[in-house]
């Protein structure tokens, strides 16, 4: 829903408000917790994922490039389309880097969502 109506409006394909009988407050909160929670989904399916996987890093590493090469090409086609706001590092930047990261933290289980929390609470703190 946010993309969609972002892109309406970079694009100048309609003339958009973020008003749309909503307080602002929702387009300041709903962009970040729909990212939170793609990245919470992607890092249970990568759990999941692995758990049956007879090479898990592999398994791990193959998905990160896969989503990494779609993230260069986000950039790319962002770089080509739009060059004064070029993706440098989004959501499928972070999911692939994210990826790589991941390994180490798999057998720590129920260990990983309080971390996840304390990150997610001092990021908030933070900025």
């Amino acid at each position: 829903v946010f993309h969609a109506i972002f892109d309406l409006k970079t694009f100048g394909i309609a003339s958009v408000s973020t008003n749309i009988e909503l307080p602002r407050l929702f387009w300041q909160w709903f962009p970040n917790l729909s990212s939170t929670l793609f990245l919470l989904l992607v890092g249970v399916s990568a759990v999941l994922a692995t758990e049956q996987a007879s090479h898990p890093f592999r398994k791990i590493v193959r998905q990160s490039v896969k989503v990494l090469a779609g993230a260069a090409l986000v950039t790319l086609i962002s770089f080509v389309t739009t060059p004064r706001t070029v993706v440098h590092f989004g959501v499928l930047h972070c999911i692939g880097i994210s990826l790589l990261m991941i390994y180490p933290f798999l057998r720590f289980t129920r260990l990983n969502f309080v971390l996840g929390l304390g990150i997610l609470g001092a990021g908030e703190a933070i900025g």
